[in-house]
This record gives C-alpha cells, structure tokens and sequence, in this order.
C-alpha cells in the first residue's frame, strides 16, 4: 500500500487529507498543534503527529516510516517549516510535493506589514476597525499601541495558552473575536 505523510495546517491540507481517507492508501497527518488535529478526518488507515517537528524529527520519521511521499501543505507564511520538509527530503531520499495556493487579489486599500513590530507601528497611528492577524505568537508586539480603538480586533484563536499573550493588554471582551469569523466590513 502507498505510503504518504502530509504536513497539514491549512483548509487545503485538511481536504487532501479528507480525500486521501477515501483512498487505498495510508496517511500520516501532522499538524503543529492538538486543536489541529481535532479538525482532520478520522480513518483506519490514517496515524496523526499533533506537533511542532525540528528538521532532525522530520528525518527520522521519513527514514523510519519510508514514506513513497511527502507533501506539504502548511500555511505559505510558515517558510521555515516548509524549508525544514524540503530538506528532510532531500537528506532522506523521499518525494516531496508543495501545494501552493491560488493567488488572491489583495482588497483596495490594505496594508500589508512585513513583520509584527511594522505592523504595530503603523496601528500607532490608526484609527478605526482594525483586523490584526498577526497570529498569537506575535500578540505581545501589538502592546506597543497607545491605545486600543474600539474597533480594533486581535484574531487570535480561542485556545487558552495562546490566549495568554493577549490577555496581559486587557482587551475588553467585546472587542477580541478570536476565530469566530464573520468580521464587520466597516
């Protein structure tokens, strides 16, 4: 039987992994986190690894389970896990497949940052409905902001440790939405 692993993390990981399911094949799923995993399929012929991998595990696992593929279908702002699988297949032998996404057009007027601290000084001087999408990893950043409009929504997920960088900065209740999608156009 045809042997894949898929690095998930994406709508567009979760489908593969949902169509692989269906097929003769075994999967072995890994995502960077337990919620992660609580949105993929179950299946008898599938295992999952619920975290982060160094570069050294992705090899180990690779030569240990002698994957016929390897693909990668982590988020396109995760570089250096995409580096990390390119490079345990290349030192391992394996097949590697990137999925890349469709490029989207951007909406008029937004402003894209190329890190957090950017963005947190450009939201120095921002008035209105902001939708921060930093991720909670970088939350910490945004304390730099004089003061938090009322419009102003971290997007955040609602897991309690990743809460935790966002909760020393007070936000009123009203105003974090963490994953809950459906945003205010405003």
């Amino acid at each position: 039987m045809y042997k894949l692993c898929v690095f998930a993390g994406t709508t567009e990981g979760r489908e593969i992994i949902q169509f692989l399911t269906e097929q003769p094949v075994t999967v072995h799923a890994c995502v960077a986190t337990d919620y992660g995993e609580t949105l993929l399929p179950h299946g008898d012929a599938l295992t999952v690894s619920a975290r982060r991998l160094t570069e050294e595990e992705m090899e180990e696992l690779f030569r240990n389970e002698a994957f016929d593929l390897v693909i990668d279908a982590t988020h396109p702002y995760a570089p250096v896990v995409t580096e990390n699988i390119s490079a345990a297949c290349r030192k391992t032998g394996t097949e590697y497949l990137r999925l890349l996404r469709e490029e989207n057009e951007l909406p008029e007027g937004a402003v894209f940052a190329s890190d957090a601290e950017e963005a947190a000084a450009y939201l120095d001087g921002t008035e209105g409905n902001v939708l921060l999408t930093t991720g909670s990893k970088k939350s910490p950043n945004t304390r730099r902001c004089a003061a938090l409009p009322s419009g102003f929504m971290p997007g955040s997920c609602p897991w309690r440790i990743l809460l935790q960088p966002v909760k020393p900065q007070d936000l009123p209740p009203h105003i974090s939405s963490p994953c809950r999608g459906r945003f205010p156009k405003k």
